[in-house]
């Protein structure tokens, strides 16, 4: 059955998915005084999360300007300044520490229920397994609806995406903002020829052994990355691969209280590949291998590997903006740099989104006009 809750004739706008741009594009859109639904599983598991997953670092061109004004806004939300080792610049990047900026990724996870919460975003724990156009302009999702996670419960083990059981619920809108990541192709896989998916896998540790030049810098707070990512050029290749190919960069970076992140092998397949996901043994031994010839030591850590797929924009675009040829249907994903320019284009795409439900609703008013003209 619909949900009661999102008529058609609502101003309501519908958020499929959580993390940093589920969760920054419901607070723009909330911010101007829109109606919000956003559709996510509950607490999501840090693991399971690009979110959550990421070193969050900011562009050295990026003050953390937008950032500090959302946190003045919606409280903590991982947000801080560090120090940035480039290990790749010999003598010079191990003497010299930059002027940098992060977010932490599990601190932001944590903190975004309670900001969306507090800036009047519903938050509706579901999966969506199933989107199509409605009558009327309006969009249906198929949602699977999951339990909330109780308070201190911690995260939960989200079940396997299966086609929706007879009687699933019906979510009904006229404007769906897609910003689900590598999620967004299976719910509209037309978005394929603008969006590539790369296999992101790290080394993650709960507490930071120490005894490593590297991993004491981590401790101190700093970010420890190569000047040039290769992750970037391997994007840019992405539509002229005739078979998979990985990179492996070398780095390291604080995770959450205590923990790190080594290192990130990224994976692209050719457009004609498989879509499903890597063997995680052979990937954690390529990541390994790579981090070797910069740190044996690193290379051996007794970490768990966990790896997710990443949506990224061809070409270097994001995709943000209205979906062409689907009539209220929007994308927020497919970013090269999210924790830099997330902030930003949220606002942005919030700003158009609302002016389309002004110009829609002006020649409703106008018919009422000469209606009243006409008695």
């Amino acid at each position: 059955m619909a949900d009661p809750g999102c008529l058609a004739s609502d101003p309501v706008v519908v958020v499929v998915g959580a993390g940093l741009t589920g969760g920054l594009i419901a607070l723009a859109l909330a911010r101007l005084g829109l109606t919000v639904i956003q559709v996510a599983p509950p607490n999501q598991e840090t693991g399971a999360s690009a979110t959550g997953l990421s070193y969050g670092s900011l562009s050295l061109g990026t003050t953390g300007r937008a950032w500090r004004k959302l946190e003045r806004r919606h409280g903590p939300l991982g947000w801080t300044a560090c120090g940035l080792k480039l290990h790749d610049r010999g003598w010079l990047g191990r003497r010299l520490t930059l002027a940098a900026s992060r977010v932490d990724g599990p601190t932001l996870l944590a903190a975004l229920p309670r900001s969306l919460t507090a800036a009047g975003v519903r938050q509706r724990p579901a999966l969506v397994q199933g989107l199509e156009a409605g009558g009327s302009g309006s969009w249906r999702l198929q949602l699977l609806d999951l339990p909330p996670t109780k308070p201190n419960q911690g995260p939960q083990a989200l079940p396997p995406v299966a086609k929706p059981p007879e009687g699933a619920s019906i979510l009904e809108a006229r404007q769906v903002v897609l910003a689900a990541g590598a999620g967004c192709l299976d719910l509209w896989p037309p978005l394929a020829r603008q969006v590539g998916i790369s296999w992101a896998g790290v080394l993650a540790l709960e507490s930071n052994p120490g005894s490593n030049r590297w991993l004491d810098q981590v401790a101190w707070g700093r970010l420890v990355l190569n000047q040039q990512e290769q992750r970037l050029e391997l994007e840019d290749q992405a539509g002229w691969l005739a078979e998979d190919r990985w990179i492996v960069d070398a780095s390291a970076a604080p995770w959450g209280p205590q923990g790190v992140l080594v290192g990130q092998i990224s994976l692209v397949r050719p457009l004609a590949g498989p879509r499903e996901a890597p063997d995680p043994a052979k990937m954690e031994e390529r990541l390994r291998q790579g981090l070797h010839g910069w740190d044996s030591q690193l290379a051996a850590l007794m970490g768990t590997y966990r790896q997710i797929p990443v949506a990224f924009g061809r070409q270097g675009r994001d995709l943000v903006g209205p979906v062409p040829g689907a009539p209220g249907l929007w994308t927020f994903t497919g970013f090269r740099s999210p924790f830099s320019t997330a902030p930003t284009r949220a606002a942005q795409l919030a700003q158009s989104l609302a002016a389309s439900l002004t110009n829609q609703a002006q020649p409703t008013m106008d018919r009422t006009k000469e209606s009243d003209q006409n008695i």
